[in-house]
């Protein structure tokens, strides 16, 4: 039974967290004092931006899909542990 706590806990910390998640935006263009105007297009810096959001959308790709696959495989395992079905009554 306290197994079941901890994961409820757990799926409730990341429903509380995934509204921030499913509203990700790649960084861009970062302003700094004295770097307040996008850099020319083509140009170094905006090549480096460019790279800079694949990468970070790759990082968020794999860590959503991991995400997904831990959830999956602690639902499967609630289920297991509880055996049946999870939506019938238990007295």
């Amino acid at each position: 039974m306290r197994l079941f706590y901890i994961v409820l806990a757990a799926v409730t910390a990341l429903a509380t967290s995934a509204g921030a998640v499913e509203q990700f935006v790649p960084k861009g263009h970062t302003y700094a004092p004295g770097d307040e105007q996008l850099p020319a297009l083509n140009s170094q810096q905006d090549r480096i931006n460019g790279q800079a959001d694949i990468f970070e959308s790759e990082i968020y790709r794999v860590q959503r899909e991991r995400a997904i696959h831990e959830a999956e495989i602690r639902r499967l395992e609630l289920h297991e542990m509880q055996g049946g079905n999870a939506f019938e009554p238990r007295y």
